[in-house]
């Protein structure tokens, strides 16, 4: 696979950088690795080799543009990909030995299993040429997990961990790093012990040595994928990056209450359920009956035990028998979803809130619970008394109203102890208050409309704690109360973004990740709960049997746009001042001063010479730089608009703008899958198709061209596609993706100049314009 990457990797920059000069003939003999292993070029022996498209629209020899065009279309056309990787097989890779040795090797395993069809070859392929070694486990996506079985993964350094400073070191301006001051060398030394403590149990779920601990941890990512998008493996891939925090912030807060809640339960229940699993052999009811046991340990065993069975809805008999039995991954998920739902809402429930107090009254010898709450948990009657203040907070029919909290007149926070009398958290606020303003937030609409709540009641106060120029609290109130989640959301932007660039990054350019929404997309195109040989053979066999090349592609194409249109519309909003913060030479507010320090910072970024120091480059070599910047956005963005089916920028990102939803601030699938279908349709539309080519092929600079062209030849279109127009060549596309053209065999010799081995669009001109018009007819009426 990696090989036929590199293959695929190697064309296209053939395609994309034309501008690179390439000898027709190698000057010098080929490095050995032409020779042995795979190479994207022909063998030509001791003659070099020719460059792609030194013969006109010949990319290597055998392989022509016009032959990918109708391999193309056929695989546009396949009912199943299965059918069109065979159709690849059979046209494309007919004479594998053109890939060399080991390329011929994968394309042929690669060929072998497609033609066997069989889950049985999918299990052989992933073993040999997609994860070797890794058998039937699972591939992780995370590598912090700790195996207790390998030493090395808690190995500590046994000084600190940075390497000692050389002997010569002497550059003041540069010292030497050194240990932090609260460094702390045990943590992974502590967390071996407690593992190696527990090892004759394996109570760690997520080993990486256990047979599941990695299938049970991307069952976790999964589950996140699903409910927050890629921008969840940002934070962590990136460090906190801040424009997917604060995107995640502003996604939660724009939730509906129920929904968070469903999913927060959906999540948690994993863990809950990796626990049940992993606990099953010590069977806590057995332990109760059997062993002779500590009073204290036994009490906190029936204490698991009773809340066990109060929250799962089990009698005492039914779970201890689910809990003696090894049950299946679907009902450890089943039980833990049920428990965690009463857990959530254990307040909620009277005789559930009354009957967990009572399990756990015995536990709070301290007194907790009576100094955070005022209630006596001891107390039955108290017991009853919370359980009944709590039911009427949370109740739709509360009739409370929450109102701005101040101070007592005369005292300060500092000399304010939080629970010094039981039950009151502030002066004349106390914890029965709180429920009843939490109960206001949970019956909220929103997420957002519950944080509203809370600036209402605290909103005051907490301004007055905290410095308006480190965080404005009554401007971040003013956006929740009036649902202006874009305006929060760029108070979190201009809080982080400065510190996490270190540069004057303009808060509208948000970074696009498209390897992390390349997990999202394996995850919903095939399905898949885990990384696996049998869920990938498993969704493989789906897929190749089920469904098509052209349903795959759209919906690869609609989840990745779906993700990257609120970089769009960031860009669209900001155009000048984004393009500035990416031109080589952007001029910022003239200098106060003359002095050659303050001139550096003119201009971003400056140049640093190790012998002379920082310099600004010339004012003539600055305007080119820009310029050509200038040229080459302009001509790539007029080339977007075209793809986009747009009449230029202000309509692109006014379609863009509305794709956006308002509170979220995410893209909206529904209108990234109409934007895919438009642009989709260049490969039908011979005009729209002949623009984007023209403009494509304009933005090969005139002094670039003669690298490309062979001698005698000035038509930039015929070297690159062997046709002699642009519109030559969309009629080709057009024929090929319609598939009412013959597909040639893939032994055909280089294109002649006049083009006279094209008989595909002389005879199937007429029936494809026939063919889009209908097409065109049938959009509008559906």
């Amino acid at each position: 696979m990696r090989n036929a990457y590199l293959f695929i990797v190697c064309m296209t920059m053939s395609l994309c950088a034309p501008s690179m000069s390439l000898p027709t003939k190698a000057p010098y003999p080929l490095p050995t690795y032409y020779s042995g292993g795979f190479s994207p070029l022909p063998d030509y022996g001791s003659g070099g080799f020719e460059p792609p498209f030194s013969v006109p629209g010949r990319i290597i020899d055998g392989i022509t543009i016009t032959k990918l065009l109708n391999l193309a279309g056929g695989l546009w056309n396949a009912n199943t990909v299965i059918d069109g990787a065979r159709l690849t097989c059979q046209r494309l890779f007919a004479d594998r030995n053109v890939f060399g040795e080991s390329g011929a090797e994968v394309i042929g395993s690669i060929c072998d299993y497609l033609d066997n069809e069989s889950i049985q070859n999918c299990g052989q392929l992933w073993d040999t040429l997609i994860v070797p070694g890794l058998g039937n486990g699972s591939y992780s996506f995370t590598n912090d997990l700790r195996c207790r079985e390998r030493d090395y993964d808690y190995y500590v350094y046994p000084d600190y961990p940075f390497p000692t400073p050389p002997s010569d070191w002497n550059y003041p301006d540069y010292p030497f790093p050194t240990p932090p001051s609260d460094w702390n060398f045990t943590d992974f030394v502590i967390e071996k012990r407690i593992l190696e403590g527990v090892n004759p149990l394996d109570l760690n779920p997520y080993d990486p040595c256990s047979e599941n601990g990695i299938q049970k941890v991307n069952n976790i990512l999964f589950a996140l994928l699903d409910w927050l998008g890629p921008s969840i493996f940002d934070v962590f891939l990136y460090s906190g990056e801040p424009y997917s925090i604060c995107g995640l912030m502003r996604y939660l807060l724009s939730m509906d209450l129920d929904d968070l809640y469903e999913n927060i339960i959906g999540i948690l229940k994993f863990p809950l359920a990796d626990l049940l699993e992993t606990i099953q052999p010590l069977d806590v009811c057995a332990i109760l009956n059997e062993l002779e046991l500590e009073a204290e340990a036994a009490e906190a065993i029936g204490v698991l035990k009773d809340l066990l069975v109060e929250l799962s809805g089990l009698s005492e008999s039914q779970l201890c028998t689910f809990i003696a039995e090894e049950q299946s991954r679907d009902a450890y998920l089943q039980a833990a979803e049920t428990m965690m739902t009463s857990l959530f809402f254990v307040i909620h429930n009277e005789e559930t809130c009354i009957n967990v107090l009572a399990i756990i009254a015995p536990q709070d010898r301290d007194g907790y619970f009576h100094l955070v709450t005022g209630f006596n948990i001891s107390s039955e009657s108290e017991r009853n008394d919370f359980c009944a203040l709590a039911v009427e907070a949370y109740s739709p029919s509360s009739t409370y109203v929450p109102t701005p909290y101040q101070l007592p007149a005369g005292v300060a926070i500092e000399d304010v102890t939080p629970f010094e009398t039981p039950g009151e958290f502030l002066p004349g606020l106390t914890f029965a208050d709180l429920i009843r303003i939490d109960g206001v937030a949970f019956n909220s609409e929103k997420v957002i409309d519950s944080i509203a709540v809370s600036c209402t009641v605290f909103g005051d106060l907490a301004a007055s704690l905290v410095d308006e120029k480190e965080f404005d609290i009554r401007g971040f109130c003013v956006g929740a109360k009036h649902r202006s989640l874009g305006i929060m959301e760029e108070f979190c932007l201009a809080e982080t973004v400065g510190n996490f660039y270190n540069d004057d990054r303009p808060l509208s350019l948000r970074p696009f990740h498209p390897e992390t929404v390349g997990f999202l997309a394996i995850r919903e195109i095939t399905g898949i709960d885990d990384f696996s040989k049998e869920e990938i053979c498993s969704a493989s066999d789906n897929i190749l049997n089920n469904r098509s090349v052209q349903d795959i592609a759209t919906q690869l194409a609609a989840i990745y746009l779906t993700e990257a249109l609120p970089s769009v519309n960031g860009l669209c909003k900001n155009w000048e001042e984004a393009l500035c913060h990416l031109k080589p030479y952007c001029p910022l507010p003239e200098p106060a001063t003359e002095s050659p320090v303050e001139e550096i910072t003119t201009y971003s970024p400056f140049f640093y010479n190790y012998n002379f120091g920082p310099y600004i480059p010339s004012p003539e070599y600055i305007e080119k730089a820009n310029a050509e910047f200038d040229e080459i956005v302009s001509g790539l963005a007029s080339l977007a608009w075209l793809i986009a089916g747009y009449d230029g920028r202000e309509e692109t990102c006014s379609y863009v703008a509305g794709a956006i939803d308002p509170l979220s601030g995410r893209g909206d699938g529904a209108a990234a899958v109409n934007a895919i279908d438009r642009i989709f349709e260049i490969f039908y539309d011979v005009d729209r198709c002949s623009l984007v080519v023209d403009t494509a092929l304009d933005l090969i600079r005139e002094e670039d061209r003669p690298y490309i062209l062979t001698e005698g030849n000035t038509n930039i279109v015929y070297q690159l596609t062997g046709y002699q127009t642009s519109r030559d060549f969309c009629q080709a596309v057009s024929n090929a993706f319609l598939g009412v053209g013959v597909v040639e065999p893939f032994t055909a010799s280089p294109l002649p100049p006049d083009g006279s081995d094209q008989p595909i669009v002389a005879t199937f001109n007429i029936v494809a314009n026939v063919v889009v018009h209908l097409q065109r007819v049938a959009r509008s009426i559906l």
